[in-house]
């Protein structure tokens, strides 16, 4: 039996395994439900968001540690990997085939990266408080939650490149 607490942030894989980032160690944890069995990923911080790229079979999670937060990779061997694409403010990630995108909640906008050389591709903004984002596979969509839901967005994934 897991024990959920409101600090926890649930994320299902393609495998149907749950990912969970945790604000305590180990910040990652995947529970297979099927057989019940759990694995832990341990690395220093406090998880903040996760990510499950089912491309690469890894894990890409924010992290907060020493007053910062970090975008991480972590692989299923538990390779874990500081990209180094920090943010002072509270951040989500989410992946695509191609692409890192980070929710930088300070300055309301999404920040695109290649996941291949980490470089900042772009950016998005909306004009309102984004709570979350998440991608739509099947449809190469990108869909923007806002804060009580007052507006959902959806849009191509080609189209986020505004400048740097």
């Amino acid at each position: 039996m897991i024990i959920v607490s409101r600090a926890i942030i649930f994320l299902f894989s393609v495998s149907s395994d749950l990912y969970i980032a945790r604000a305590s160690n180990p910040p990652i944890v995947r529970y297979n439900p099927e057989d019940g069995s759990l694995k832990e990923f341990s690395y220093d911080g406090s998880a903040q968001s996760v990510s499950f790229d089912a491309y690469e079979n890894a894990i890409y999670w924010a992290n907060f540690v020493e007053g910062r937060h970090k975008v991480i990779k972590t692989l299923l061997n538990e390779d874990t990997v500081d990209l180094n694409i920090t943010y002072a403010g509270k951040i989500k990630v989410t992946v695509d085939v191609f692409n890192l995108y980070v929710l930088d909640d300070d300055n309301q906008r999404i920040d695109k990266y290649s996941k291949e050389t980490l470089e900042k591709l772009g950016y998005s903004t909306f004009g309102v408080k984004i709570e979350d984002i998440i991608i739509g596979y099947g449809e190469s969509t990108i869909i923007v939650i806002s804060s009580c839901n007052e507006r959902i967005q959806t849009f191509s994934a080609r189209i986020m490149v505004s400048s740097k």
